[in-house]
């Protein structure tokens, strides 16, 4: 019998660990990452036919592929648990292929890096794209992936390894792929052509395109590139104005004020054939202006998503096709940098005050950190705004913009540049809609299409006629306005439904493709051209005799030359690498009547606070920074209940975004 010194020890199940060469392990590594890849393309192309032909066609690029996608699972070849090792980062890369095969069900764009920076507000959105039964099922999916992950990790096959013999035959293969895959980042041997993002994603990769827009940003050094030959282009720019601009001293002192009105998703619902419309003109004020005032088609960035890359080509004047594939640069070069030449900057220089005004949350795409680096002073959104109504998708009605717009104008004595960006237009487009949402209901025929989508396309014709009304609207109040008046509208970008490509191709080259027109209450005079984005405020300028920026300048002189494009990304290249820390930031002022508070009052239980500007988003904080809950009463008055912890605490007020998760900025009372 044992005595109480005793200790029985418990015997362990003895781990049987398999035997392999160190040649079985690469060939095991290099079929599982080929297969990876394999799925990665099969996700992106959404046919194995074409990832068969693909493989076939193109067999070294496929290769490429690969070892990218082995360079990440490499260390299986050094450890024991090698299919766990295996797993971890092909589970990584199998989220980021199923997450661009839903993206691209939703929009026809694949995804990039810079992507999942809006995974915050994709949670947020995503029960307007998927149904309830879909998210259970990805949530679910997630869930036994972890659980695979650790059923992997413990009853997983175990290998063994003998380290010193392994380095010696690894090591090498790391270092060649680590070689290989850095420079491939680095340089740029594919450059693209007229491509779309989807066609150059398939002719390169997925696994390529999404590497390097994770480790690449920015305009890549042109061939050639010396400082001094940027020199020589911008003395050149500076000492000589295109022949159609006139000297300086005979611009008008009453400089008009410059409006952009950037339609989300919107084009002539017009332009599609083989579908039948219940109205007989269902945009019929745009469609006036663009007959009666320059016009034409406009080559847009993006298709279906991506609205603030084709503000950063407006805005900028640069051509996002000698950026990185699928860059947006609000989250990239605008995080940091500053552009100088920015049209907001260069507006500035001659005395407009610049103002950005949209319908939709501060936040998104960053806009409050790219407004401040592309020069605006004022940043209104919809945490700054009163009166708004939205749609059944919970999207803001743009009716709120012409008031926005007449306020940004009246906050100032001088000329202003506002750029305006509407949101009613957003998809998803219901697959269900009643008629009763819309004032005047559009109802959409077409044999080929199913009623969901038959459904959609009205909810999206209808919307389109309220942002048409709105842009009527807006001409309306600037018709008789006693300041002179230039007016940019345009549609960002087709709405990401197929109808979009399907019914336009008689009016559209392809589905990068809408509409600009320039109206003016003046009778400012110009001429039908189609133009890039990157090229319509430069357009807008020479119409209006004004040459200001290096770009600007650029665009009047090499405009539809040979070389054009080369000198371009000449300039590019130097703003977005050499200049970047000549310019300051501007100190972005929330609204262009910001909120302020003139009186506090505390009666009984309830906090009273008396200003100006108040929205929903105001909300009265105490103490270090306790939010209380707040009735917005009117834009003058907040009400909040007292806290026990109140005391003779300072009171202010947090404008706040509407989840109330994020303080935008803190408002003190005023001396």
């Amino acid at each position: 019998m044992p005595t109480n010194e005793t200790r029985v020890k418990k015997s362990k199940t003895p781990v049987n660990y398999k035997s392999i060469t160190f040649l079985a392990s690469v060939l095991m590594w290099i079929g599982s990452s080929s297969g990876v890849n394999f799925i990665l393309e099969w996700l992106q192309r959404g046919s194995i036919v074409d990832v068969f032909k693909h493989l076939f066609l193109s067999f070294p690029i496929f290769l490429l592929n690969t070892a990218i996608v082995m360079l990440t699972t490499v260390f299986m070849l050094l450890v024991k648990r090698k299919w766990f090792a295996f797993a971890l980062p092909t589970v990584a890369w199998l989220i980021v292929g199923v997450t661009n095969a839903i993206v691209l069900g939703f929009r026809p764009l694949p995804i990039a890096a810079s992507d999942f920076r809006l995974a915050g507000e994709a949670t947020q959105l995503i029960g307007l794209y998927m149904k309830p039964w879909q998210i259970s099922l990805i949530v679910v999916g997630l869930i036994a992936v972890i659980a695979a992950l650790v059923l992997l990790f413990r009853f997983g096959p175990r290998y063994e390894v003998n380290f010193k013999r392994d380095i010696k035959f690894a090591a090498p293969i790391i270092a060649v792929l680590v070689v290989f895959v850095a420079v491939i980042g680095i340089y740029d041997f594919f450059p693209r052509g007229d491509e779309t993002p989807n066609e150059y994603y398939e002719r390169n990769g997925f696994a390529y395109n999404f590497y390097k827009s994770a480790g690449s940003t920015g305009v890549t050094a042109p061939s050639g590139y010396t400082e001094e030959k940027v020199d020589s282009l911008k003395e050149e720019l500076q000492a000589s104005e295109s022949e159609t601009i006139p000297p300086e001293d005979v611009i008008e002192e009453d400089k008009p004020n410059v409006i952009v009105l950037q339609l989300e998703s919107f084009f002539d619902t017009s332009w599609m054939h083989g579908v039948t419309l219940s109205v007989d003109d269902p945009v019929p004020n745009f469609r006036r202006l663009c007959n009666e005032y320059p016009s034409g088609l406009l080559a847009v960035p993006s298709y279906g998503g991506g609205t603030s890359n084709v503000e950063f080509e407006v805005l900028t004047g640069m051509n996002l096709d000698h950026f990185t594939i699928g860059e947006s640069p609000y989250y990239t070069l605008l995080k940091e940098n500053v552009l100088g030449d920015a049209t907001p900057f260069n507006m500035k220089k001659m005395g407009y005050t610049a103002h950005a005004i949209h319908n939709y949350n501060a936040l998104f795409y960053e806009r409050n950190v790219a407004y401040s680096h592309l020069g605006f002073d004022t940043f209104t959104s919809i945490e700054y705004m009163n009166n708004y109504k939205r749609n059944s998708l919970s999207w803001t009605k743009d009716d709120v913009l012409p008031g926005e717009i007449m306020s940004a104008l009246n906050s100032t004595e001088g000329s202003d540049f506002v750029f305006t960006v509407s949101v009613q237009g957003h998809g998803p487009y219901a697959g269900y809609v009643n008629p009763n949402e819309f004032a005047e209901y559009i109802d959409v025929q077409a044999d080929n299409l199913t009623e969901e989508k038959r459904a959609g396309l009205s909810f999206y014709a209808s919307t389109a006629k309220e942002m048409d009304k709105m842009v009527g609207d807006l001409i309306d109040k600037l018709e008789d306005y006693d300041e002179k008046c230039v007016v940019v509208i345009y549609g960002d970008h087709l709405p990401a439904i197929d109808f979009s490509v399907n019914y336009i191709s008689e009016h559209a080259p392809n589905a990068y493709t809408t509409e600009y027109v320039i109206w003016s209450n003046y009778g400012l005079e110009g001429e039908d051209k189609n133009l890039e984005t990157y090229q319509l405020l430069a357009e807008v300028q020479k119409m209006m005799g004004t040459s200001e920026g290096i770009l600007t300048k650029y665009h009047h002189k090499y405009m539809g030359t040979e070389d054009y494009q080369e000198g371009l990304k000449l300039l590019e290249y130097s703003m977005t690498n050499e200049e970047v820390e000549e310019t300051a930031p501007s100190e972005l002022q929330y609204s262009c009547h910001p909120v302020k508070i003139t009186s506090i009052d505390v009666k009984d239980e309830f906090i009273f606070v008396y200003g100006e500007n108040f929205t929903p988003c105001s909300k009265i904080v105490v103490g270090e920074g306790e939010i209380l809950e707040t009735e917005f009463s009117s834009p003058e008055r907040l009400v909040a209940k007292r806290t026990g912890s109140f005391l003779d605490s300072v009171v202010y007020v947090a404008q706040t975004t509407r989840d109330g998760a994020t303080v935008l900025e803190y408002i003190m009372p005023e001396e």
